[in-house]
């Protein structure tokens, strides 16, 4: 199943003492490093002005998304939400061969 996650850093997160934001973005970086080079994580994109980013991820459940971003010790410092996606062109047939069913009488 493929996951698309958008994430905000909290206001708060700026009035850490610089080495602690320092140490929690290298450790946001070697996260998304680690689930990169694993396939996890599919893609990764900042949304600049937004102090946003968007990304892709693979998953079995929502559980074990759950559990990837526990892991992600600057989560706490974050909002994020997990939207399940699905394929657009499998979405469409569907859509479209039960509008058909409806058809037939």
């Amino acid at each position: 199943m493929k996951f698309l996650v958008t994430s905000r850093i909290k206001d708060m997160f700026y009035t850490l003492p610089p080495e602690v934001q320092l140490e929690l973005n290298k450790g946001a970086a070697a996260f998304i490093e680690k689930y990169l080079d694993n396939g996890k994580c599919k893609e990764i994109y900042n949304m600049p002005g937004k102090n946003m980013s968007m990304s892709i991820w693979e998953g079995e459940t929502g559980e074990e998304m759950e559990r990837r971003f526990v892991e992600l010790s600057i989560s706490a410092f974050m909002e994020y939400e997990v939207i399940l996606l699905s394929d657009f062109e499998d979405s469409i047939k569907r859509n479209n061969e039960a509008l058909e069913h409806m058809l037939v009488k």
